[in-house]
């Protein structure tokens, strides 16, 4: 499942590409909240908007982009859920169970980087 949240842009290297020097250098409290977030979440960042504005954030106006985040891995239907799903409607048996399950794998498809 895809979430969009909105976090400070400061943000970004730390969440997206998982390199948090120059955040814990330069901003060690900023490093912090973004730690905690993550902790308290689960959520994965993926990737995020190219646009920046001004919202508020933790009580106070910051430069701020849209991030893009997985569920916790658990949360994720796996390929084998993606085909059970699939056959299930091959076979006349789907549900609304089974067009989540779709839905949420071609999601996750959708937010990998293209290579």
């Amino acid at each position: 499942m895809v979430t969009i949240v909105m976090l400070p842009a400061v943000w970004k290297s730390a969440l997206v590409n998982n390199d948090w020097c120059w955040l814990e250098i330069h901003d060690p409290d900023a490093a912090a909240k973004a730690k905690a977030w993550q902790i308290e979440t689960g959520l994965t960042v993926v990737s995020c908007g190219t646009l920046k504005f001004n919202a508020q954030y933790d009580g106070t106006v910051q430069l701020c982009r849209k991030y893009y985040c997985h569920s916790p891995k658990q949360d994720r239907p796996s390929r084998e859920d993606f085909d059970r799903a699939i056959k299930s409607i091959e076979c006349g048996t789907s549900s609304l169970k089974t067009a989540r399950t779709i839905l949420q794998y071609v999601e996750q498809l959708e937010m990998r980087p293209a290579s």
